[in-house]
């Protein structure tokens, strides 16, 4: 095999990865981004291009040789981002620990060391250089080549005249004409790419050029050279790569030893940043659990003796088996229980297959069951508990003493992560490959858990249980190192049961008028249709935006708002735009036809399909995991998503309803996440205006307007509400113009007279922002933590969405935690005073109750009082209140 050499550009990669891949951190909540590509990068580098010989260059601390020849060298560019810097140590362990060579050299950059090591032994072998740093394109040679990871591209002498317009080796002459803005390389004022091509290309060197100065064309070019020649010859200097830096490595050293034998290291460093699912690339196994203490209970004896050990033990971890991921409509299968670190047990209740061993009946382990699993002086913990909650409590079990949920601690230490499944945190926290689903049933006529055969049952569902266990004993700590275990144990895990609670009761419908509404709904959608299509002139797929577009744009003629790579967008944006600034009635007909086809298929005709047939109602499922804030949000149905802004969409509301004799009790925060910022801000202004019982929208408005409170009329309030909420999101002047359709300029006016008035909220946005920055993450009023990884981002985009998370975290996630608090309490005292009267739904700052119309008045007290004293704030917290038979009058 030919020896091939890649010389791998450190910094370039770090900095690329570290934009590419934002956000990512390892369990403690610390940014892994930048690692991650750098070693993904390099795994993938010696797998497909199978170097013999690599080396893995950086740049130095403190400059380099050409910041005394130029002290503004690279001097424009920023500071290392903070999550950056902090990554940086573990570069060369990494790749020390991949068995690759890590080079640095004082004074030099990594463009030089790389260009000597090219030089050195690109005559005998096959050397590639990995960047996206163009300048190093000049080292180009027969034997040298340049690879764009990132682009996937092969870069020859060819493909560096075609962008240079020049051999490779007077590429520094085109560079010290046109300047590097990447570097801060002032080169030749008005020479662009384009002259330096031309005039190198003309000339061949920048000698050549000014030795023919008079024949160049364009007396200002002529006089822009002509005064610039010695910082032309400069920024030549400055983009030339030394290729004699003094370095002693040979080739040998260089030498690939990947896979490395020993990989003790490399397992350290991919536990602490969490890339255990990369050890099968390096050789390496996951440490993981055994699974020899997995044991089947199958007679009435194993199970007794089951019992007994989890009455006495410490905590006790549970799972179970069932038929369905939908808790209200599971049916058991089989319960595994751990209560110690090596042995976990599997009963098996539901089983059913050919030849199937006998089991203990159903009624026999939940009779057997019930007592330990009822008595709350057993600790328990589960993953995901309020599944198993439910499916229990629908099997005759009713669990108490639940006092951990791993998924729910994962999710308070790692809010940024997407998933909290059990596979991922087993092998992130433990270094263990849980058996895969797919893998019991494999066999196509297994199509649920109920046909799996009790030995391949035994080993996945007492795994769950066991996992748990040790999850539990190894998150348990860090909670409380984090501060998080008050937040844990007092607000989360007791939320776990107010959420099951919650589910199981679920909510009546009507579906008489569901279904009216959907073929009343579906009526107008045709009438809509044939409008559209009459003003349009000719039928088309409304839903098409390319055929929207040319109807539009091409053949109506209306200006275009936006475009996208794909052409004109014909977005809501766009359309209110449209319908706003045209006479056009299209526009506004193709809103509302959007708004009804959405409210149709997403609800009336979903809702009635999820109407459980054993309850006769909805009960939609709660998600405590998902929301970096804290927020809680819900699925199948989103409640939080039925619309309210238009009557079609308020009139779904009407169909949630309360049976005969029983009416729902809304009880909503009013402007909690204001009253939290006014909190926070401390004295000043806005404060008052809530102590003052004031209508803070209306002052805001007295205050931007500078008029006085009676005299502002109804759009200046709409406009200072749209600020006051605006600021919690980081609103700009442009996003304020376009959400109001105001001028720029008078948005810009607003924001800065508003900062004026309220200089405690600017204030209190900078120390915001200064924690995210400094600290990395930021923190609401009970501890919720939340990683701020992209602060320092290159993309504007990226660090304004950091921003906006950073100064909406301690408001919103305050005022989430808040609920919680309240919800938690009332729950406690809806189960000991008003055990016949539930509550029902949580939507935003919104709960709703299904009371007993002659309890209503005490349960409503009861309600207000909790909800106005769940957290004690410098500014009184309020609800307002509403009672009816359906939702949409009781909101």
């Amino acid at each position: 095999m030919t020896d091939r050499l890649l010389l791998v550009d450190g910094s370039n990669l770090a900095f690329r990865a570290f934009f590419a891949i934002p956000g990512l951190t390892n369990s403690h909540g610390e940014p892994t981004n930048a690692l991650y590509g750098f070693v993904t990068t390099l795994l993938k580098l010696v797998r497909e291009r199978e170097p013999t010989h690599l080396a893995v260059v950086f740049d130095p601390k403190g400059g380099s040789f050409r910041n005394r020849i130029y002290p503004d060298y690279k001097g424009h560019r920023p500071d290392m981002p903070h999550d950056l810097r902090n990554q940086w140590p573990l570069f060369e362990p990494l790749a020390r620990a991949l068995g690759l060579t890590h080079v640095v050299v004082d004074d030099y950059e990594a463009d030089d060391v790389i260009g000597t090591l090219a030089a050195r032994f690109g005559e005998d072998t096959e050397v590639w250089i990995v960047t996206g740093d163009k300048d190093m394109q000049q080292l180009v040679t027969e034997r040298v080549g340049v690879f764009d990871p990132r682009k996937d591209e092969e870069i020859g002498i060819e493909q560096v005249r075609e962008r240079f317009g020049c051999a490779p080796g007077r590429v520094p002459e085109v560079l010290g004409l046109m300047g590097d803005s990447s570097d801060n390389i002032p080169g030749v004022p008005g020479v662009g790419p384009k002259k330096a091509k031309g005039l190198i290309e003309q000339y061949g060197t920048i000698e050549g050029v000014y030795e023919n100065l008079d024949e160049v064309r364009g007396p200002k070019l002529r006089q822009n050279l002509a005064e610039n020649r010695e910082q032309a010859e400069l920024s030549r200097t400055l983009a030339t790569i030394e290729r004699a830096v003094p370095l002693e490595l040979t080739l040998d050293d260089l030498a690939v030893r990947f896979p490395p034998e020993d990989k003790e290291e490399l397992e350290q460093l991919f536990d602490k940043l969490a890339f255990q699912k990369l050890l099968p690339q390096v050789g390496a196994k996951l440490a993981g659990v055994s699974r020899e203490g997995y044991r089947l209970v199958t007679t009435r004896k194993q199970l007794a003796a089951v019992v007994a050990e989890l009455a006495d033990a410490e905590i006790v971890a549970f799972d179970t088996e069932t038929t369905s991921l939908a808790p209200m409509q599971a049916d058991l299968v089989g319960i595994s229980v751990a209560a110690d670190g090596d042995t976990a047990f599997y009963v098996p209740v539901g089983h059913d297959y050919d030849g199937c061993p006998a089991q203990l009946s159903p009624d026999e382990v939940i009779a057997a069951l019930k007592p330990v699993m009822e008595d709350p002086s057993v600790p328990k913990v589960a993953q995901n508990a309020k599944y198993d909650l439910l499916v229990l409590r629908k099997a005759g079990i009713w669990v108490e003493g639940l006092v951990s949920d791993t998924m729910v601690a994962d999710y308070l230490l790692r809010p940024q992560v997407r998933t909290h499944k059990l596979d991922d945190l087993a092998l992130i926290h433990l270094n263990h490959e849980m058996i895969p689903f797919s893998k019991v049933v494999e066999d196509p006529k297994r199509d649920t858990f109920a046909s799996v055969p009790l030995d391949d049952a035994r080993d996945y569902a007492a795994e769950d249980a066991h996992i748990t266990l040790l999850l539990h004993r190894k998150l348990h700590p860090w909670l409380a190192e984090s501060g998080l275990d008050g937040l844990y144990q007092d607000v989360e895990i007791p939320l776990v049961r107010v959420l099951a609670d919650m589910e199981a009761w679920g909510v009546g419908v009507d579906g008489a008028l569901l279904e009216s509404m959907a073929a009343e709904v579906g009526s107008a959608i045709e009438r809509s249709r044939a409008r559209i299509h009459e003003i349009a002139g000719r039928e088309f797929n409304i839903n098409s935006p390319k055929q929207l577009a040319e109807i539009l744009f091409d053949e109506m003629g209306l200006p275009v708002i936006h475009k996208t790579k794909s052409g004109p967008s014909t977005d809501a944006r766009v359309l209110n735009a449209l319908a706003a600034r045209t006479d056009s009635p299209l526009p506004g007909e193709i809103l509302d036809y959007r708004e009804r086809t959405k409210l149709k298929s997403t609800y009336l005709d979903v809702l009635p399909t999820l109407v459980n047939p054993s309850t006769g109602r909805i009960h939609s499922s709660y998600n405590q995991t998902v929301a970096a804030t804290g927020r809680l949000s819900s699925s199948d149905p989103n409640l939080q998503n039925i619309p309210v802004r238009t009557e079609e969409g308020r009139r779904i509301r009407n169909a949630f309803v309360a049976p005969p004799g029983r009416v729902l009790l809304s009880v909503d925060y009013s402007q909690i996440e204001l009253r939290v910022l006014a909190h926070l801000a401390g004295e000043g202004g806005f404060r008052r205006a809530f102590e003052e019982g004031a209508d803070v929208h209306r002052r805001t408005a007295a205050e931007v307007f500078d008029m006085m409170e009676p005299l502002v009329m109804p759009e200046q309030r709409r406009i200072a509400k749209a600020v006051n909420f605006g600021i919690i999101y980081g609103q700009t002047a442009w996003g304020l113009s376009e959400s109001l359709g105001i001028p720029r300029g008078e948005a810009t006016r607003i924001i800065e007279r508003y900062n004026e008035r309220y200089p405690e909220l600017a204030a209190f946005r900078a120390q915001v922002l200064e924690e995210a920055r400094t600290s990395g993450r930021v923190v609401t009023m009970l501890g919720r933590h939340r990683p701020i990884t992209d602060m320092q981002a290159a993309n504007r985009n990226v660090r304004m969405a950091a921003e906006r998370a950073a100064i909406n975290t301690p408001v919103q996630g305050s005022a989430a935690d808040i609920i919680k608090v309240a919800m938690v309490a009332i729950h406690r005292r809806l189960l000991a005073e008003f055990p016949g009267d539930r509550m029902i739904m949580q939507v935003h700052d919104e709960l709703v109750f299904e009371v007993a119309e002659e309890r209503q008045q005490t349960l409503q007290a009861m309600v207000v009082s909790e909800m106005e004293s769940a957290v004690p704030l410098d500014v009184p917290l309020k609800v307002d209140v509403g009672v009816a038979r359906n939702w949409a009058d009781a909101h």
